[in-house]
């Protein structure tokens, strides 16, 4: 199954359907990522799914500090299609530091995500870290 919703991102899931996968590309920012994030909930509730990888190797955060602060903070809990105890595993590009204070603020407001810089050592944490909680 895949959902394509726009050149910038692709949502899929897995190909064993432990976890959605979702693909950014170009610049991002809160108002561009939250469609595709509530998007990427809905499908996995539908397949009974709490883990999502999230491929940002080619995407760079294009977000003021005060947007990081309002995404990390009041949007995300203010959605109800989103799962906040989902557990996220982003893959990033180790010369990309845009998405480390995202990182940190979120899992400051329980967000369970953990950046990584290599797809085997995030989809092993989705795999052998989290039993689903759904």
């Amino acid at each position: 199954m895949e959902l394509s919703l726009n050149m910038s991102c692709k949502i899929t899931l897995s190909d064993d359907r432990k976890y959605v996968v979702i693909r950014y590309t170009g610049e991002i920012n809160k108002n561009i990522i939250m469609p595709f994030i509530v998007q990427a909930h809905v499908l996995a509730r539908k397949n009974n799914i709490d883990k999502f990888y999230m491929d940002m190797t080619s995407a760079r955060n294009t977000d003021s500090f005060s947007d990081i602060c309002e995404f990390s903070y009041a949007d995300t809990g203010k959605v109800p299609e989103i799962n906040i105890s989902a557990v996220v595993a982003a893959v990033v590009d180790p010369e990309d530091h845009s998405h480390d204070f995202i990182e940190r603020l979120l899992r400051l407001n329980g967000v369970d995500i953990m950046l990584f810089t290599s797809k085997d050592k995030a989809v092993r944490y989705l795999h052998e870290t989290h039993e689903n909680r759904i």
